[in-house]
């Protein structure tokens, strides 16, 4: 694509990353739990560095598709590019296996991607964002925005989160009864569950290590709990992932200690790492569900 074949329609958000620290102590005396100079995690946040914009394709043959834009700031330029790359070796490993469309993988459709080039710091094009969007920084040259076709009805996991949260008062959740087995939001949970896991290993299968799994990085197609039939959970956000042979020294380093010796073994060792993540997600999200 190019920046003109996009008119932006609204900004939806932002996307920040933090950096979670796992501390180890070792000596005589235990940790003492409430010294908050002995933490047992700390949690750095690196600020917003990728904006998204909901927006509609102006011309081609794509023309009047809605996509979800997301527009990666130069602190995250490095994002952007590793998640090209991953996308296309998911992309060259899917058609060397199948002649199916690529939307039927579990990954976010990534339909392409520009780069805002000098146009965009004319006082025109400034004057003209400033007047439809006066919350939102201008864009600058060189930033790198994908393109990715919306799951229609859905949304991301979080979004699901809050429309459970703000569903019902407190006084309503005391009366109500817990989800009932085989029920339409236990088979909800039951697809969801299965679903995530699934996509994960669909990664796993291909030799990818996600490695920053949260809620927002799990799409699904409805919200609704009356339609778990045609629940489909896709995986995103992959600006940290990457394959084994581009493991940085640090996450050797990590699963060496913790006793891999073979490339199988280490590559066994992170994808379990992502596991563990998806638990968490998962757990979260049975417990806002049934909360």
């Amino acid at each position: 694509f190019r920046a003109g074949d996009m008119e932006i329609l609204r900004p939806i958000g932002e996307m920040g990353f933090a950096t979670v620290t796992d501390w180890e102590y070792f000596g005589e005396s235990p940790r003492n739990p409430m010294d908050p100079n002995t933490p047992s995690r700390t949690v750095e946040s690196q600020g917003a560095s990728i904006r998204l914009f909901e927006a509609r394709i102006a011309r081609g043959s794509l023309k009047g598709a809605r996509v979800l834009l997301r527009e990666y700031l130069p602190s995250a330029r490095s994002l952007a590019s590793q998640e090209l790359t991953v996308y296309q070796d998911i992309v060259e490993d899917w058609g060397a296996r199948t002649n199916s469309d690529f939307e039927e993988a579990p990954v976010a459709t990534l339909r392409g991607w520009f780069e805002t080039t000098t146009e965009v710091s004319s006082p025109a094009f400034m004057n003209d964002w400033k007047m439809r969007f006066p919350r939102s920084d201008p864009p600058t040259p060189g930033n790198i925005w994908l393109c990715f076709l919306p799951q229609s009805g859905g949304g991301a996991l979080p979004r699901l989160w809050a429309d459970r949260k703000r569903e019902t008062s407190f006084w309503d959740k005391l009366s109500a009864p817990v989800v009932s087995q085989g029920g339409s939001e236990d088979r909800y949970l039951r697809q969801l569950m299965k679903g995530s896991i699934a996509a994960l290993a669909f990664l796993h299968d291909r030799g990818v290590l996600h490695r920053s799994l949260g809620g927002p990085s799990l799409t699904l197609s409805t919200l609704r709990s009356d339609e778990s039939a045609s629940l489909r959970v896709r995986i995103a956000d992959f600006g940290f992932a990457c394959k084994a042979s581009q493991l940085d020294d640090a996450s050797v380093k990590k699963a060496r200690e913790a006793g891999a010796v073979t490339p199988q073994e280490t590559f066994d060792y992170l994808a379990a790492e992502d596991c563990y993540s998806l638990g968490y997600v998962l757990l979260e999200t049975v417990f806002t569900v049934l909360s």
